[in-house]
């Protein structure tokens, strides 16, 4: 299997979690103060992945801003 470089991976998270959240996804939000609130059983798992999308370096805003311009290109985030 291929190892995804740090900015692969950063935008899979992002991916991950737009799809979720849709265009209120925002990095720095805890997973726990959602509105509406995540479903319980995810708020680990989005705290986690937060944790390791700022642990992987470059700009996680601009990631996140990537994976919403391809989930909503008619959108602007």
């Amino acid at each position: 299997m291929k190892k995804l470089t740090n900015n692969q991976e950063a935008l899979r998270i992002c991916r991950r979690w737009v799809a979720m959240c849709g265009l209120g996804f925002h990095p720095d939000t805890r997973g726990a103060d959602y509105s509406p609130a995540l479903p319980p059983q995810m708020v680990g798992k989005y705290d986690q992945d937060m944790e390791a999308l700022f642990a992987l370096g470059g700009d996680p805003y601009e990631f996140a801003v990537q994976a919403m311009q391809e989930r909503f290109p008619d959108e602007q985030p």
